[in-house]
């Protein structure tokens, strides 16, 4: 019984991972005169603006003065999505619309038109930035109670769940899931497996 318990908690824990992800929504913005570039775009996180320098397919931007970290990848035109990577492999996924208008100067030898870009909105899907993890305590022998205050101390929630167990003394914490010293994500929770011993006959 013990096992088979230890088994169903590892396999929910591994179907439960999720991958995590920031989405950052760009703000109206006008482009750089008759250049199809958007400098310092402000965005829904007020400590992050974007660059963008545009060409006919292809593309680059990096966040606030991160030059050096740029992503780059195709262009397909306003309102199509893209995927940008960055020197280390790193990918955000951007799709942005736009709006353009024809502008144009008169001189004596004529006229000269240019194209004047817009950003009207956008959205940039990106990896959040990582979380310190912690490592599972090792309380694998102390009672429930200790077992439990020393996962809640470090910032975990701790899960009691019984099991018949006529080995291990009644009360008695005989494993953990995830196992001790797995980095977990700060209030991630932490199961517990206490022995319940059975009654004695009457």
């Amino acid at each position: 019984m013990k096992a088979f318990a230890i088994l169903l908690l590892a396999l929910g824990a591994a179907l439960s991972g999720q991958a995590r992800a920031e989405t950052l929504t760009l703000d109206t913005t006008g482009g750089w005169g008759a250049l199809h570039q958007y400098h310092n775009v402000p965005t829904s996180d007020p400590a992050t603006t974007v660059t963008m320098y545009i060409g006919a397919t292809s593309m680059s931007l990096w966040f606030n003065d991160n030059v050096s970290d740029q992503f780059t990848g195709p262009y397909y035109g306003s309102g199509v999505g893209t995927v940008l990577t960055d020197p280390n492999g790193v990918q955000i996924f951007l799709t942005i619309d736009e709006r353009t208008r024809r502008a144009c100067t008169y001189s004596g030898r004529g006229q000269h038109c240019s194209t004047i870009w817009t950003l009207v909105d956008g959205t940039l899907d990106r990896p959040n930035a990582p979380i310190a993890q912690i490592a599972v305590p090792e309380v694998v022998g102390l009672d429930s109670a200790s077992a439990i205050a020393a996962i809640e101390a470090i910032g975990l929630v701790a899960t009691p769940q019984y099991v018949d167990d006529s080995t291990d003394a009644n009360d008695t914490v005989i494993a953990v899931n995830p196992d001790v010293d797995t980095l977990v994500d700060p209030g991630s929770e932490v199961v517990v497996l206490i022995a319940l011993a059975p009654l004695p006959p009457v």
